[in-house]
């Protein structure tokens, strides 16, 4: 894809609101799937739920994402996050922004390791309010579809990213040290 029409993406993805736009749109770039993120991120307002081996820094570190989470946090007394990381090590080290908002608000944003029964598992998935999807089935890769309105797709992925969630357990790496 070339640049102007990643750029014409982009400037799509901006207008797309959560839950009324149908559209499925290819991501074949990380400046589209930044956009992505954050226009899903910005219109949450019940539930997110994230699965990736390491949280993906390039679209999940970043200031606008600490940002809109934390306004769904302040806007939204009943807002969860469920977030599913395959490294936990890793990310302790990196000092992101999830880890950060989990361990600032422990009862908004949950975070924990799956079982070792998925422990490959190697994609990239954001559900948002039970009808946006943005999922990359290779987590290296930057090609995924995101989706502000497919209840349909949300359920599928849904009931897969709940049967990991419900194995999965606390990660000491991923508490807050108090001295």
């Amino acid at each position: 894809m070339g640049v102007e029409e990643g750029n014409a993406v982009q400037s799509e993805l901006t207008q797309l609101r959560l839950g009324e736009d149908a559209r499925a749109l290819q991501l074949s770039g990380m400046a589209e799937g930044r956009v992505a993120v954050r226009c899903l991120l910005e219109q949450a307002t019940r539930t997110v739920r994230i699965a990736s081996r390491l949280l993906d820094p390039a679209l999940l570190n970043t200031p606008e994402v600490r940002d809109a989470v934390r306004g769904c946090i302040s806007q939204q007394p009943r807002f969860q996050a469920h977030i599913l990381v395959l490294e936990p090590q890793a990310l302790a080290r990196s000092g992101h922004v999830l880890l950060r908002l989990a361990q600032d608000y422990s009862s908004f944003v949950d975070l924990r390791v799956p079982s070792e029964v998925y422990r490959e598992y190697n994609a990239f998935l954001l559900l948002v309010d039970e009808c946006g999807v943005l999922h990359r089935p290779l987590a290296e890769g930057w090609h995924g579809i995101v989706n502000f309105n497919d209840p349909g797709r949300v359920r599928k992925l849904g009931h897969e990213f709940d049967k990991m969630w419900e194995t999965a357990s606390k990660d000491i790496n991923l508490a807050r040290m108090r001295l």
